[in-house]
């Protein structure tokens, strides 16, 4: 019912923006033949011995041929062009508007490079909301994981399970409380720093283009002989 609403809505200014154009092609054509016309009549009004015979047609041909189709082509790409430059407004206003996301590293709190060693991952009072104005969709969510724990979260669709994720990777920023990996606020660090440190396998995995060691390293940090230790070791 909702998707049938913004498809509506998204239909309505398409069907705008079309008979917009529709009515712009209109006014053109009918500036258009007023040229012609005008140029017809002084054609005709004139004394035959004013005006030769081939000029007034070549005048004639000339008129038609820039009104009806230089002008009539270039004044739509014109109108279309400023239509369809509010994607550029809008980009503008993405860059210079909306609040865009954390530094990637942050300096002075760059955690080690170790980190994290244990894994501990501890919720205290966590709010959070998918954007400013809707409702909460994790409301004081409190957990302590330890290092090397392995627990399961459960719950109907909507309750709340793939916002804790989004919420360790810092997709949104937290109303309130606070996430700790290791004693380590991760809002306090760069999302690059945070990220890179952490692994997901969604629901719908994709693989992309390339070899299996690509997938599984594609910024090349790690030897081949690291893979293979840490092959031998899963086997």
């Amino acid at each position: 019912m909702q998707f049938n609403k913004l498809q509506d809505r998204n239909n309505m200014a398409y069907f705008l923006f079309q008979t917009a154009m529709r009515w712009a092609g209109v006014r053109l054509d009918s500036l258009s033949l007023f040229v012609v016309c005008v140029t017809s009549l002084f054609i005709t009004c004139l004394p035959a011995t004013l005006i030769n015979p081939s000029l007034a047609a070549l005048a004639l041909s000339y008129a038609m041929n820039v009104s009806v189709r230089t002008f009539q082509h270039t004044m739509r790409l014109a109108v279309e062009t400023k239509a369809t430059f509010t994607s550029v407004e809008r980009i503008k206003h993405y860059i210079e508007v909306l609040e865009s996301e954390a530094p990637s590293i942050i300096k002075e709190k760059r955690p080690h490079p170790s980190w994290p060693r244990a894994g501990a991952i501890q919720f205290s009072n966590v709010d959070m909301r998918y954007r400013e104005g809707l409702p909460l969709v994790l409301k004081n969510i409190t957990l302590d994981i330890k290092s090397q724990e392995k627990i399961g979260i459960v719950g109907r669709t909507g309750s709340g399970k793939s916002s804790m994720a989004m919420a360790l990777f810092r997709m949104m920023e937290l109303d309130g409380g606070s996430i700790t990996i290791d004693g380590i606020d991760i809002s306090t660090i760069g999302l690059e720093d945070l990220r890179s440190k952490l692994s997901i396998i969604p629901q719908d995995p994709v693989l992309f283009v390339g070899t299996v060691r690509y997938n599984l390293d594609p910024f090349k940090k790690y030897s081949d002989a690291n893979y293979g230790r840490h092959f031998l070791n899963a086997m």
